[in-house]
């Protein structure tokens, strides 16, 4: 006979894997939900097409601000100015360069800069570094406001190691007439197959920008800020400034970037992800933001880790759940990361059980629960969808070299995000009890070498002059 603390551990067992087996469930059919609505209505990037470009050609150019926050990035600074200086398809705009007083390495490349283009200038941030972000861009608006008798009239962000598309102040222009905030796809430039880290963000961020911003936007969720390729209107800013006692980002968050557009749809602005492409020899050249992601498993934690601090929990905090039902179902989205990580820990130590109790009798009450198999079957279901959901993505983007290593990168992608879960969590809890600020996490930055020098410097070009990288470096 079997002892009855024998039945209790096997049945606590069981319950904590049905309990773990039919979250695992509940956030599938959340995603699926995600899916069907990009199935049913159609969503998907926009081609530009001759009746459009000629529009957006035509259109007057406003002026446009370019705000580039800096800590410690002189290795990527000039080739990213001077090699979007080269491509960019636009004339009416400026690069604001913001530095600390005591990054003199950085200080010293933005001054360069400044001498060599006359659409350059440098900020000098008065607070010793690093701050936040938040702080900096926050010195560099009140700057260009108080120094400029021209008014810009679009301001975009950007960061120091990413190409901006050649057509996207185009199309910035074009539509600030309609939308006071705008958000261009961010996508990874393309790096080995077996580069896992780094290419779980070119995974991550084709699904989520060829798809879910889109299910989003059309719902009315709001459309938050990518931190780069972001465009907003002066209204925008002037309101957001007074309602935040002057700042119109967050300085005390340290994703102030998705506080911003959360900020700007709460406010009742307009807003748009504008994701449309150019095609050119039947392939498409996606309006977007290019730039490498962190290659190695603890950067891309800490990278991560910033993130889910400032979404999941400083933006509970900050954006309470106000909001349309939409806006509060994607709030819900963007702060489950916590609980996924439970799940995914979870699961870590259960597969390993449900394979022990096929060989063994004290632990085969999982392999003999019905409920347990028809769950774990669903979800195995849903997961072999969720892979080829994002592999359509990928596909689209990356062409096919990137698809075989896509189940590799799912398992060290949910590792990465369930590790920066756990120290996010932990992070803030020690912020809320010490009351000490959180700082700008710098994550190393890279640029392509020879980004910018295939073309000449010329300021009247009338083409998209964007070399594709989306190809390169796969093999």
């Amino acid at each position: 006979m079997i002892p009855m603390e024998h039945f209790s551990y096997e049945y606590i067992i069981l319950a904590w894997a049905l309990v773990t087996a039919a979250a695992i469930s509940l956030f599938m059919v959340d995603d699926l939900f995600v899916d069907l609505c990009a199935l049913l209505f159609n969503l998907k990037a926009k081609p530009i097409t001759s009746t459009l470009r000629q529009k957006i050609e035509k259109a007057p150019e406003k002026r446009i601000a370019v705000l580039v926050a800096n800590w410690r990035e002189h290795e990527v600074l000039s080739r990213m100015i001077s090699g979007n200086i080269r491509s960019i398809n636009y004339h009416n705009y400026s690069f604001f360069i913001g530095v600390y007083p005591n990054d003199p390495l950085t200080w010293e490349a933005a001054s360069q800069l400044e001498k060599q283009f006359s659409n350059v200038h440098v900020i000098v941030n008065p607070i010793i570094g690093p701050t936040t972000k938040g702080q900096m861009l926050n010195e560099m608006m009140q700057k260009i406001n108080s120094l400029s008798t021209i008014p810009y009239e679009i301001f975009v962000m950007h960061d120091s190691e990413d190409l901006i598309h050649s057509y996207s102040f185009k199309l910035f222009n074009y539509f600030s007439d309609q939308f006071s905030f705008m958000q261009v796809p961010v996508f990874s430039l393309p790096t080995p197959w077996n580069h896992w880290t780094a290419g779980v963000y070119a995974d991550e961020f084709a699904e989520s920008h060829l798809k879910e911003m889109l299910v989003r936007d059309f719902l009315g969720g709001g459309v938050p800020s990518a931190g780069v390729g972001t465009a907003m209107t002066r209204q925008l800013i002037q309101v957001i400034s007074n309602v935040q006692d002057g700042q119109f980002l967050r300085s005390d968050c340290l994703t102030e970037d998705y506080v911003l557009g959360l900020t700007a749809h709460q406010l009742k602005f307009k807003a748009s992800f504008l994701n449309y492409y150019l095609e050119e020899n039947n392939q498409r050249d996606y309006i977007a933001t290019r730039e490498y992601f962190p290659d190695e498993f603890h950067s891309s934690v800490r990278q991560k880790t910033r993130w889910a601090t400032g979404i999941a929990f400083q933006g509970q905090a900050v954006l309470k759940w106000q909001g349309t039902l939409a806006a509060k179902y994607f709030l819900w989205r963007d702060r489950r990361s916590f609980l996924n990580a439970i799940l995914v820990t979870s699961s870590i130590f259960l597969i390993p059980l449900f394979i022990l109790g096929l060989r063994s009798p004290y632990f085969d009450i999982l392999s003999h629960s019905d409920a347990f198999i028809y769950l774990g079957a669903i979800n195995l279901a849903s997961m072999m969808w969720r892979l080829f959901q994002r592999g359509r993505f990928m596909y689209s983007i990356y062409g096919i070299k990137l698809l075989p290593g896509i189940p590799i990168r799912w398992i060290v992608g949910n590792l990465i995000n369930t590790a920066a879960a756990f120290k996010a969590f932990q992070n803030f809890r020690h912020h809320v009890k010490s009351g000490e600020q959180m700082k700008w996490v710098k994550t190393t930055h890279r640029i392509p070498e020879n980004f910018g020098t295939e073309f000449p410097i010329q300021h009247n070009q009338t083409q998209p002059r964007q070399k594709n990288y989306n190809q390169e470096a796969i093999s």
